[in-house]
């Protein structure tokens, strides 16, 4: 007796979970890593006299190969770390809370 077993419908779902998580990660990470930028530029303690730096702090485009997901929240300046180490922002706290979120986001969604 021969018993054949069609898995096709299984791989079929596989493909399009994965094909769904590769769309959706750097879609939510980009989402996160953007209100963090946001969270910064509306709660920075600095004098906002030019505009510059509060405009220039941004979230990068997620970048992805097959070892990891990535993105940066940037503040595009380059006077932006003496202000941070001044204690004039917030985006060492708005960086980690976007990394909790995700974590938060995507926990368990590994395949």
């Amino acid at each position: 007796m021969i018993v054949k077993v069609d898995i096709s419908q299984v791989i079929e779902t596989e493909r399009a979970a994965v094909k769904h998580l590769e769309r959706e990660v750097p879609q939510q990470m980009l989402r996160i890593a953007k209100q963090a930028a946001t969270d910064e530029r509306r709660g920075h303690s600095y004098q906002n006299r030019t505009g510059d730096l509060q405009r220039s702090t941004q979230a990068t485009e997620v970048r992805a190969d097959e070892n990891a997901v990535e993105i940066d929240l940037v503040a595009g300046m380059e006077y932006a770390s003496h202000v941070n180490r001044r204690g004039y922002m917030i985006i060492d706290e708005t960086a980690a809370r976007a990394a909790q979120e995700m974590e938060f986001f995507f926990d368990g969604a590994t395949l």
